[in-house]
């Protein structure tokens, strides 16, 4: 792209921008103690387990194992267990959060770039789904698995332009590593890639780049995930397939710049089309797009024990939507609208991380009343605020797990997905999983199976709970009881600190 700049000024200007780019993308995750990610405690502390779980000292095996098997959704498990020879857990964390936050835009430029030459630019719209809703409700690796399907896809690309048998070779190697990262980026490249060939008319590849899927698809049914989600279905409205898929796209802390991007974005697609004569369509994506756009139409909300299962589709919807034409010059206004609005969008979402870090602190200082290696029940209730992203507290728990090597019932514990088991027998209530408790809660069980309740905004439950332990740490909504015992011989066993009053 021509700015009437020397060769050199171009290159330096473009390093700067990358580099401000890269540095706006890490701050959020950096600038705290915490990111304010939603499941992103959950799934740490999984990997914490599984990487010291036959360590004697942290008897953590008397809780949990390992099973890890040919199963999707394994990214961010493999990632942190290597991570984990060389770093601590939680530095571990936020490198693999760093290495997503800034793969994603990257594949997506590589990808852009081999399927719109010349329109390289227009890669700034995608910096404004880096930290979209699923993101920042802690569903990292699904974000990692996009990554991977668009630099696979930009390699298959290129393969196509001279197909042999060693392209072939890494291209199956590249789309069987995406399974194994998660399950939609995989659907996601191998519905990009049957549209592109059957729009594009390239009946040579029908055989051979459906092959290069062959072993991810083995992989799926040896897993036998299917019989272990569930069957159940269902599914949105009209009104809230198109609401809620910008919603994922767009929502973020800062209703002002969620509202402008939503504009912007509209009003940057009618800039490159209206009067612009350097815009033509760039067959065949149009028709991909469409397929896409096609297939989160045609899924479900929830499939069995997966949620959000459609709105998966838009972040890799709206990425193949701009390599759906060829604007010309007009990219170049369009990318500084695009960065003017992330870098707002960044400052609004950093700003956000460290405003709960006070709040986080708190609650993190409980663990000092927690003994080592006992067991937490955490109930936690939503607060008025149904806004996922604004509950940072739904989790947090679970670095307690790490911290004090306790045991939770809350780890996720999925079959066919997560490669850990919980293998100690206590009864928890279910009522966690929606953050609301409309069962009947049998506290005397509690009291058998538990050392300690974390209960976060269960006021409600308040007289309960203390007839069954006592209030050993508060702060704000949050509640520490320690379980007291019923006869001396339990008592002597019971694990804790001596009380402290509540700093």
């Amino acid at each position: 792209m021509n700015l009437s700049l020397s060769p050199v000024a171009t290159r330096v200007i473009n390093a700067v921008v990358l580099v401000l780019i890269a540095v706006a993308l890490l701050i959020p995750i950096w600038a705290v103690e915490r990111p304010a990610l939603l499941d992103y405690p959950n799934h740490l502390a999984r990997n914490y387990v599984l990487a010291n779980i036959h360590d004697p000292a942290l008897k953590l095996e008397q809780y949990y194992r390992a099973d890890w098997g040919p199963n999707p959704y394994l990214g961010m498990d493999i990632s942190l267990q290597l991570l984990q020879h060389l770093f601590p857990i939680y530095l571990a964390g936020k490198i693999f959060l760093s290495f997503t936050v800034i793969a994603f835009p990257a594949a997506c430029w590589w990808f852009l770039r081999r399927a719109n030459p010349g329109n390289d630019w227009t890669a700034c719209l995608v910096l404004l789904i880096v930290y979209n809703v699923l993101f920042l409700e802690g569903f990292v690796v699904y974000e990692l698995s996009l990554a991977m399907a668009f630099f696979s896809l930009g390699w298959w690309l290129t393969y196509l332009r001279s197909p042999n048998w060693w392209k072939w070779s890494l291209m199956t190697a590249l789309f069987t590593a995406v399974y194994f990262t998660h399950l939609v980026g995989f659907i996601v490249a191998g519905v990009v890639v049957a549209s592109y060939v059957f729009f594009s008319r390239n009946w040579k590849q029908v055989l051979w780049s459906g092959v290069m899927f062959v072993p991810g698809v083995l992989l799926y049914v040896l897993s036998g995930i299917g019989q272990h989600n569930g069957k159940e279905i269902s599914v949105r409205t009209i009104y809230e397939k198109v609401s809620d898929g910008l919603f994922t796209l767009f929502h973020n802390y800062s209703m002002p710049i969620e509202t402008l991007t939503v504009w912007v974005v509209l009003g940057c697609v009618l800039f490159a089309i209206v009067r612009n004569k350097e815009f033509h369509w760039n067959h065949p994506w149009p028709a991909v797009a469409f397929t896409l756009l096609a297939l989160y139409a045609a899924l479900p909300l929830q499939i069995g024990q997966t949620f959000d299962v459609d709105i998966r589709v838009m972040m890799p919807l709206f990425v193949v939507s701009l390599a759906a034409a060829k604007i010309g010059r007009r990219q170049v206004g369009i990318a500084a609208i695009a960065l003017a609005l992330f870098f707002a969008k960044q400052g609004s979402i950093t700003e956000r991380f460290i405003y709960v870090q006070p709040d986080l602190a708190a609650w993190a200082r409980s663990f000092d009343y927690i003994a080592p290696h006992s067991r937490v029940l955490p109930m936690v209730q939503m607060e008025e605020e149904d806004d996922p992203i604004h509950r940072p507290y739904a989790h947090f728990w679970a670095y307690a797990v790490i911290d004090k090597q306790v045991f939770s019932p809350y780890l996720f514990d999925l079959k066919g997905q997560t490669p850990m088991r919980i293998v100690h027998d206590v009864y928890s209530p279910d009522g966690f999983w929606d953050l609301d408790y409309n069962e009947i809660i049998r506290w005397k069980q509690i009291q058998d199976d538990y050392d300690y309740v974390w209960a976060y905004d269960v006021g409600r439950f308040a007289r309960p709970l203390q007839k069954i332990g006592k209030p050993i740490y508060q702060s704000g909504a949050l509640v520490l009881y320690r379980i007291t015992r019923q006869n001396k011989k339990a008592a002597l066993r019971q694990p804790g600190k001596p009380e402290r009053e509540n700093p």
